[in-house]
């Protein structure tokens, strides 16, 4: 091996993606598979054309190494969920700012987790991340245009709802109402 590592013979999740499980020998893939329990003989190459260089059956790289854990990365599941639920929080200043740093941040610390570990999930660990950056990218938007809404130049319309709120502990509700339309008729136009 390249790498200096060494495999145990053994089923493994089949490399070419045809099978469910393919026979590692401890040196390269063999032509024994497995589907569904059912074991069955397929070669690693069509017959006339090889695998492309440097793939899993040519290079012979074997399965993980032993010590390796299986199964995606947990920090890579966790950056992908907390990148998925920063999209819609981003609605929220703030909130969605603190979301999706943390995918954004998760999802680094999953791709050196990987390298490090040799365990799989780097494609969810980038998921998490591409997310993140994009929740990110929102939620900055909403947050400046908050802030810029109720300070800046979009004070007055901060203000009018501020006199709804206090119209209302003293009128009516469609008293209250129809003086913020008309404010908001006043400031819009």
């Amino acid at each position: 091996m390249a790498d200096g590592l060494s495999w145990s013979p053994g089923w493994f999740p089949d490399p070419t993606g045809r099978h469910d499980h393919r026979w590692w020998d401890g040196a390269a893939w063999t032509a024994h598979v497995a589907d569904g329990g059912v074991a069955a003989l397929d070669a690693i190459e069509a017959p006339g054309r090889p695998a492309p260089p440097g793939s899993p059956v040519l290079g012979r790289s074997g399965p993980r190494p032993s010590g390796a854990p299986a199964g995606n990365d947990p920090v890579a599941v966790t950056a992908l969920v907390i990148g998925l639920i920063a999209l819609p929080a981003t609605l929220i200043p703030g909130l969605g700012l603190v979301l999706a740093a943390a995918a954004v941040v998760l999802g680094l610390v999953a791709r050196s987790r990987i390298r490090t570990s040799r365990r799989d999930g780097d494609g969810v660990a980038i998921a998490g991340l591409v997310i993140g950056l994009v929740a990110l990218l929102i939620a900055l938007i909403v947050t400046v245009v908050s802030v810029v809404l109720l300070t800046g130049s979009g004070g007055e319309l901060a203000g009018a709802f501020r006199e709804y709120v206090t119209c209302l502990e003293v009128r009516t509700e469609s008293e209250c109402r129809i003086a913020l339309e008309e404010s908001l008729v006043r400031i819009v136009g």
